[in-house]
């Protein structure tokens, strides 16, 4: 770093990329490019092997309110559903 610039020339902890795709994030933390808001569902088997620190006693966490929206008339069935919400509430 010189002159207050990270390697590639940005202001040091500025973002260099944003991305709502939360496997890219993690595939750029994992390849040594920053850090990540992430799915800890997403992270878990890396943070217990150690390839990936968890920082949010230091940074803090977020709660998340995600649903699942179809528009009317599809055809997903009950089945389809109660599977996903099982799946779900296993992970």
């Amino acid at each position: 770093m010189r002159n207050g610039q990270d390697w590639c020339g940005c202001p040091r902890g500025a973002p260099i990329c944003e991305t709502e795709f939360s496997a890219t994030a993690k595939n750029m933390v994992l390849n040594w490019l920053g850090m990540a808001w992430l799915p800890l569902s997403l992270v878990k088997d890396e943070i217990a092997s150690g390839q990936l620190a968890d920082l949010s006693s230091l940074l803090g966490q977020a709660s998340l309110a995600i649903a699942f929206y179809a528009r009317p008339g599809s055809t997903f069935d009950a089945e389809f559903v109660d599977r996903a919400a099982a799946r779900l509430s296993a992970s």
